[in-house]
């Protein structure tokens, strides 16, 4: 255990190798009146670092809150710091979004810290972690199966947030206040087991210090060896999805046969789906062959499709249109979300022959009737493909010409008093094709086709 007296120089020294305050820093820091905060309040007013002061007031212990705040108020003005205080209502917060007080006073604080931040022009900001809490922290995450980035624990900085105070533990930080004289207060939640975090530090931690009694140095050594592992490991899962994935409009795919190839196709996947909210459990189920083609499965922001061959993630908003746009054959244009039908009318020269194009239809205009209409398909419909004499559902149309499921979604039909006369960018129907009897043509093209 270092010497309290010490704890200055390493502060400065530990601040210096991890270049987190640059020379032109003006700090916010977070300081809620506990020990900790206090005490890194302290060494930055020691370090002579430009410092402002947030304080944020939860509303969730009475008095106890409202002495932290004037502690912290009474403080910040003695060191001649500008002093920035908010009152939350964080119950209220918590209620409405359905997730834990915890959680709610994380959000509520953070966001608040970047406004002041952006309004002030502060930089960085800094919070008062500890090494005890980082050690807190990996077995949270590993009990929460974050993967090696959890095993990581919290780090020197993440984008403008800095923790100076990550070096020391949380008896050092005890021995130093008293040495010093600094005032803190004491929150009383801190004794209660019913939050994860607390009951690992009353109980997990001293109970295997008790059989390993170098185990926080140990920790500490091996949480800076994982954070080197986890930079090869990164580079290494960026590596192969190179390889094995690309964007189009808008669409994410994975191929399913790259993933499989690899060294560890659970891990690679489980990377890969992270940043668009899937959880881990998914990874299994989509790695199983009978899971595969036509399987759906959702995240809060996005949807994950699976075809034959590829992994498809899309965001949920772009992935529905349910409007139905009223098509004018005097118009000369019509404009949708997925590009811009172009219409023209002329009689039917002599031998005319329509042009082939997937994208273009030709129609006999007499043909057809009102309402027409330009809509996304729905099961359920029929058409008749050119050049056939029997019906067909659309789906198994689809099935045919190999379209995957985000290719289907995109799929917009043109229907005629409710019967289709063209899958757009696909197949007109039979019924309404051009013929020698024909003396009205409707021609009908898309362009900014997505297809």
């Amino acid at each position: 255990m270092s010497d309290a007296h010490s704890l200055p120089q390493q502060f400065d020294r530990y601040v210096g190798t991890n270049g987190l305050l640059p020379a032109n820093a003006n700090v916010l820091a977070a300081v809620s009146g506990g020990i900790d905060s206090m005490v890194m309040l302290h060494l930055l007013h020691q370090a002579e670092i430009a410092t402002a002061v947030a304080h944020c007031n939860f509303s969730l212990r009475g008095e106890e809150s409202d002495g932290d705040e004037a502690l912290v108020r009474a403080q910040a003005a003695a060191y001649h710091f500008p002093f920035h205080t908010i009152r939350f209502d964080t119950k209220q917060y918590a209620a409405q979004h359905g997730i834990s007080i915890q959680m709610a006073a994380r959000e509520l604080r953070y966001r608040w810290f970047d406004e002041l931040a952006a309004q002030h022009g502060y930089s960085p900001i800094a919070i008062a972690h500890n090494s005890d809490d980082r050690i807190e922290t990996l077995f949270i995450n590993l009990a929460r199966g974050t993967g090696i980035r959890g095993l990581t624990s919290i780090q020197p900085s993440t984008g403008n947030i800095i923790r100076p105070l990550l070096f020391a533990s949380r008896s050092e930080i005890a021995d130093y206040a008293t040495q010093e004289h600094i005032a803190f207060r004491e929150d009383s939640s801190n004794a209660s087991d019913k939050y994860a975090r607390n009951y690992i530090r009353h109980h997990l931690i001293p109970g295997l210090e008790g059989f390993f009694p170098a185990f926080r140095k140990t920790m500490e050594h091996d949480m800076e060896n994982l954070t080197g592992v986890e930079a090869f490991y990164h580079e290494s899962i960026e590596r192969f999805s190179r390889k094995i994935s690309y964007t189009e409009n808008g669409v994410f795919y994975i191929d399913i046969a790259g993933v499989l190839e690899s060294p560890s196709p659970p891990t690679l996947l489980h990377e890969m789906l992270q940043p668009y909210g899937f959880p881990a459990e998914i990874v299994d189920e989509l790695l199983q062959t009978p899971a595969r083609s036509g399987r759906q499965f959702f995240s809060a922001s996005h949807r994950l499709l699976c075809d034959r061959k590829k992994l498809m993630v899309q965001v949920l908003d772009e992935t529905t249109d349910t409007k139905e746009y009223p098509v004018d054959l005097n118009a000369e244009s019509l404009s949708f979300p997925d590009g811009v039908l172009t219409i023209h009318r002329f009689d039917m020269p002599h031998g005319y022959t329509p042009e082939r194009s997937p994208f273009i239809a030709c129609l006999d205009a007499d043909r057809l009737s009102e309402p027409l209409l330009l809509r996304k398909w729905c099961t359920g419909d029929r058409f008749r493909p050119l050049g056939m004499k029997q019906m067909k559902k659309l789906s198994d149309f689809f099935t045919d010409s190999k379209l995957s499921l985000i290719e289907k979604d995109k799929v917009w039909t043109l229907t005629s008093a409710g019967e289709i006369a063209w899958i757009v960018g696909y197949r007109i129907d039979d019924r309404y094709k051009i013929a020698e009897k024909t003396k009205k043509v409707v021609k009908i093209a898309i362009a900014n086709n997505h297809k």
